[in-house]
């Protein structure tokens, strides 16, 4: 591996420090591995809090964001808003993200500064963060401590949305979907929002699924809207289980069966549904 202080090529395995961090034998700095450390904390937390502790205090960013993680995961906030604030200062991207974070919402004992957090997102977004650039993405959309801009807004849903982001995937498709800050284009939509409903977004399987059922934009495909709409469902999706217990009773892209349509029915009425919860009682008052 490569040391990214001074260069020098070395073997990791020969140089490592508790099992997690390797130690530069040129200029003697440690290197975090994330993912290493990542699964090594899981196997073996004492050893690796151990190592992050020591090479944070030598200064790793990678080493201080970790230690912001493990605090932060335990509840602790001033610790995390410590170490993810050291590391932010070191040019650690995801480190900047979360601070900015902190920042926005006032915890860890920072106090609450939305300008402050909005300089540490676009730190962060500019290194490539697709978490930042999604979250700047929000703030220009919300206009929540700048001017709202919707235009800004798309630039960096598409950016984090090109990076793999499926948060921002689904907001670059309800713009397209609603037209605001680019033009309407549901073709666009639903290729982001296949593209978020593929990684697993529920919101974005729901709205896909029901551009299906109302063939807006494309021929109805009750059948593809099942689909769709189900993994949402299978997710507690509220919306998606009313919707599928519609499907099922009028037997639209799948075979009609009441009992399946009662039951995703009682399902989105337990989650707080109105339109399920006012169906359940009108079958309770019937009966």
């Amino acid at each position: 591996m490569k040391c990214p202080s001074c260069g020098f090529d070395f073997d990791r395995e020969k140089n490592l420090v508790l099992g997690v961090a390797a130690k530069c034998p040129s200029c003697g700095k440690f290197i975090m591995d994330i993912e290493v450390s990542g699964s090594d904390y899981k196997e073996n937390p004492e050893a690796a809090m151990r190592a992050y502790e020591l090479m944070a205090a030598n200064g790793n960013p990678s080493a201080q964001y970790n230690l912001g993680l493990i605090y932060a995961d335990a509840g602790n906030d001033v610790e995390a808003a410590k170490w993810f604030g050291q590391s932010a200062k070191h040019g650690h991207a995801r480190a900047q993200c979360a601070y900015a974070y902190m920042l926005s919402e006032g915890r860890g004992g920072l106090k609450k500064n939305k300008k402050k957090a909005f300089e540490w997102y676009l730190m962060s977004a500019e290194q490539g963060d697709d978490r930042a650039q999604c979250n700047l993405g929000n703030i220009y959309s919300a206009g929540d401590g700048v001017r709202k801009d919707k235009f800004e807004a798309v630039k960096w849903f598409r950016m984090s949305a090109e990076n793999g982001n499926c948060i921002a995937m689904f907001n670059l498709a309800t713009m397209y979907d609603t037209g605001e800050g680019v033009d309407k284009d549901i073709a666009e939509a639903m290729k982001w929002y296949k593209a978020a409903a593929e990684q697993g977004l529920p919101q974005a399987q729901f709205n896909l699924g029901m551009i299906y059922v109302n063939g807006d934009g494309v021929p109805e495909d009750a059948e593809e809207a099942f689909k769709w709409l189900m993994m949402a469902a299978m997710q507690g999706y509220a919306d998606a289980q009313y919707c599928i217990s519609c499907l099922y009773y009028e037997g639209r892209g799948v075979e009609q069966d009441v009992e399946e349509s009662f039951k995703w029915l009682y399902l989105a009425g337990m989650k707080g549904h109105p339109e399920a919860m006012k169906a359940l009682r009108s079958v309770k008052f019937s009966n």
